[in-house]
């Protein structure tokens, strides 16, 4: 999967600068970094480390040590600070029910670097690559657009996320990696994710807006007591 992060990565314009190594634990890890060919004080750095050591250490001790060495590479600008993403690409050898708890600590910590853990299994890039070739795409970025906003493929993660580990691995990248764009045909504009389903909460709003005000105007006469029923009718049919 570092391969296929890597890959989105210079495929949205970032190339490779320098790697680092740093020590924690009575251990080596080594971090990549990558530059944006655009804006190059925009820089990602990807920490690959298994689940179980994640787990053996307190990574957020670690923050310090990994901006230190940052700071220490030839790259460095002092544009960079604010505009760092640390990936922790974690293989999950374990399983264990503490990372999703550790995830929420390391992306909630405000300190160094926008923080973002993606987790994958060693089975996932072969079925990455699979699904990318069946929907005849060449480009991961491409694929992952695709993927992503097709109906059937969130509606079944929708019903059943527990049967669609595949698309939360897919969605997962588009999120942890906040450098791709999602085009919708139905507008001229390319939108993020956020973006995206900000739109659509706005839109059900909208309409649930307009249904409370047809009711309202439909009669003036109503009773209070009939109108509170409709709107309550109105609001569970939305939930």
């Amino acid at each position: 999967m570092i391969g296929i992060i890597k890959t989105i990565l210079c495929e949205n314009d970032f190339i490779f600068g320098q790697a680092f190594t740093i020590e924690a634990y009575e251990q080596s890890f080594e971090i990549q970094s990558l530059i944006s060919r655009q804006n190059p004080s925009q820089v990602f750095l990807l920490f690959p480390i298994l689940e179980s050591k994640l787990l053996e250490i307190n990574l957020l001790d670690t923050l310090p040590n990994i901006a230190a060495s940052f700071k220490e590479t030839t790259q460095y600008e002092p544009e960079m600070e604010k505009n760092t993403s640390l990936v922790i690409c974690v293989n999950r050898d374990v399983d264990s029910i503490k990372l999703v708890r550790e995830a929420i600590a390391i992306e909630d910590n405000p300190y160094y670097f926008k923080k973002y853990l993606f987790a994958y299994h060693n089975s996932d890039a072969k079925s990455f690559e699979q699904l990318k070739k069946e929907y005849n795409c060449e480009n991961n970025t491409e694929f992952i657009q695709k993927y992503v906003i097709n109906s059937t493929n969130f509606t079944a993660f929708k019903d059943n996320p527990a049967n669609a580990e595949t698309y939360k691995m897919v969605s997962d990248l588009l999120v942890k990696l906040p450098v791709i764009s999602i085009a919708f045909s139905k507008t001229e504009k390319i939108l993020s994710v956020q973006d995206f389903f900000q739109e659509e909460e706005i839109q059900n709003r909208k309409e649930k807006l307009d249904r409370v005000i047809d009711i309202v105007n439909a009669d003036s006469k109503i009773s209070n007591e009939q109108l509170a029923e409709q709107l309550m009718q109105l609001w569970d049919e939305a939930e």
